[in-house]
């Protein structure tokens, strides 16, 4: 990563200091974004005073997203083996899963057949091809691409067995969250950072 990072990170070298090595940025975010302390305590861990390090923090993620991207775009969206192929930075806290669905960009790329959703394609043993379909709850609308469990309480046999079936294909997004949570810690506590740099956290760890 340090080689990777080096052209976006580097600093010239001047007459009155030297910069600090990329390798001591990278090392000081990481732990960063895997422990979510404070920059006060990461500074006696590493000799790097706290007020550098809020500065250059955000520079690597920066640099991280750079390098690392992919496809970054409004809400969440996790795919079978547990990555982020789409998410939503931003949104107001109280917005409900629905409305932030229906105003973000990839909604209207998904309207407009702009998504890059793969083709239809067999199951497994069967000659007839399935379309792909995005899974979500019941806060989400109904439409031919996405698919939810139904709502009512008197379900019958079939309608039981779809929505359980349903439901567990949900619990990728889930564990998805659950083992992003786990590997990087700053998650699980308040953030105190601008919402910029927050925005530049979550992008970069999205897709570690």
């Amino acid at each position: 990563m340090v080689d990777k990072l080096t052209p976006h990170l580097q600093k010239q070298s001047t007459y009155f200091r030297e910069p600090l090595h990329v390798g001591l940025k990278l090392a000081v975010t990481l732990r960063f974004l895997a422990t979510g302390n404070s920059y006060q305590s990461q500074q006696y861990s590493f000799r790097a005073e706290a007020s550098t390090i809020c500065k250059f923090i955000p520079e690597v993620c920066k640099a991280v997203i750079a390098v690392y991207k992919t496809n970054i775009v409004l809400t969440a969206v996790a795919d079978a083996s547990y990555k982020f192929p789409s998410v939503d930075i931003g949104a107001e806290g109280g917005a409900s899963d629905g409305g932030t669905w229906s105003n973000c960009s990839l909604h209207d790329t998904v309207e407009d057949n702009r998504a890059g959703v793969p083709q239809p394609e067999p199951l497994p043993n069967d000659g007839q091809p399935v379309p792909y379909h995005f899974v979500g709850d019941d806060a989400f609308a109904l439409r031919t691409w996405m698919m939810k469990p139904f709502s009512h309480r008197s379900q019958i046999l079939r309608e039981r067995i779809y929505s359980y079936r349903l439901s567990r294909a949900r619990r990728v997004m889930e564990n998805a969250f659950e083992i992003l949570c786990q590997r990087f810690r700053c998650f699980f506590t308040t953030m105190q950072q601008n919402p910029d740099t927050i925005n530049l956290i979550t992008m970069c760890n999205r897709g570690k």
